[in-house]
């Protein structure tokens, strides 16, 4: 689990390190609400907790434990909108 501040958090559900689930709150931790980003390659679906850096949140999908896919790498994908849309960050 993780605050960026007060309000605004995150919680990952992690099913036997193959993949997992990343959920929201927006108002301390009293409800969550389940993430879904429609990453195109199915074989990203392992939420590490999202990061915050000037006013933009991050979040890395990668393949879990049981992924070897391009060398096991990840995609990262972001919001500035506090987590209600995420945009795939494209690869400079």
């Amino acid at each position: 689990m993780k605050f960026i501040d007060k309000n605004l958090g995150f919680i990952t559900r992690p099913s036997v390190g193959t993949h997992c689930e990343l959920y929201i709150t927006k108002d301390g931790g009293r409800n969550f609400k389940k993430i879904e980003i429609p990453v195109e390659n199915e074989v990203y679906d392992y939420y590490e907790l999202p990061t915050f850096n000037n006013g933009i949140l991050y979040v890395e999908i990668g393949q879990g434990s049981d992924g070897d896919y391009n060398g096991g790498d990840t995609v990262t994908y972001y919001s500035k909108d506090d987590g209600d849309t995420w945009i795939p960050k494209e690869e400079n």
